[in-house]
């Protein structure tokens, strides 16, 4: 399994988007097998049990295997280029990656306590508002899609990546984009499910003791957690809470509501129809 990391990772390496798709490819293709299992064809596995999957993410662990940080610097690679057509693509298949790696490995959204890797998923959002402001081909919302759903990807559980968002600025961005008239409706949708999202309760008893470094990974809470400073170019009058603070709904109702209309309603809707069960 390391020689087929190390390989993907030389490709990914690459300034060759030939060399980047087929290291996306094996990435992808791995991860496929993992989950799904040789003669499983949709099956998912019930735990971690299986011997290949401990291996790969004790491989995770380490920074010489993980994937993450690798698609991290990728995709900023990609945001250094021309944007074309190509070019979204290649980050739409890395942030589809990405999520997969997120959700399987937790310890790998520490990654995204660093300003630089949070501020590169709120810059492909900018990206897109500037493409579409050119008249350029974003397929249709596709990439802002891809991106607010990896955004939730590396908030969920990890309330320090929630706060570090907010203090870069993220919830403008992010309802900027919204209230955009040129923003596809499919976005739209997306963003309303990421602020429901968003307005989760974190003080409620089952979601108390979840955090940053709750996750049973040996030393991964060492290695993944990052102590650097975190000083935000965005936060308003939230922007100088440190680590370690948990919101009610009710705070980021406040918050949301500096920048959005009508946000009791979305308080009033995640209450009724309880989109995430109870709470």
């Amino acid at each position: 399994m390391e020689g087929l990391l190390s390989s993907a990772f030389d490709r990914l390496s690459s300034y060759d988007p030939a060399h980047i798709h087929g290291g996306l490819k094996q990435l992808d293709t791995l991860l496929a097998k993992l989950c799904l299992g040789p003669g499983k064809e949709g099956a998912i596995p019930t735990s971690f049990s299986d011997p290949a999957i401990r291996a790969f993410l004790t491989l995770q662990d380490s920074f010489q295997y993980n994937a993450a940080s690798i698609l991290l610097q990728t995709t900023n690679h990609l945001l250094s280029q021309p944007q074309n057509p190509h070019t979204s693509l290649l980050l739409l298949f890395t942030l589809s990656t990405l999520q997969g790696l997120l959700l399987l490995h937790p310890p790998s959204r520490h990654l995204f306590s660093r300003e630089s890797s949070m501020n590169t998923l709120l810059d492909l959002l900018e990206l897109e508002v500037s493409l579409e402001d050119g008249g350029g081909d974003v397929s249709e919302g596709r990439l802002e899609c891809a991106v607010v759903q990896t955004l939730v990807c590396v908030m969920v559980d990890e309330w320090d990546n929630v706060r570090l968002f907010e203090r870069l600025g993220g919830l403008a961005t992010i309802t900027g984009l919204f209230r955009r008239g040129t923003t596809p409706h499919v976005v739209k949708l997306k963003i309303l499910e990421f602020l429901y999202f968003y307005l989760i309760d974190e003080t409620s008893p089952r979601l108390r003791s979840v955090g940053a470094g709750s996750v049973d990974s040996g030393k991964s809470g060492d290695l993944w957690t990052c102590t650097g400073s975190r000083h935000g170019k965005e936060g308003g009058r939230w922007g100088g809470e440190g680590l370690g603070v948990r919101r009610t709904t009710e705070e980021k109702e406040a918050m949301l509501g500096e920048y959005l209309q009508n946000v009791d309603g979305l308080v009033r809707d995640l209450r009724e129809l309880k989109p995430f069960g109870d709470l």
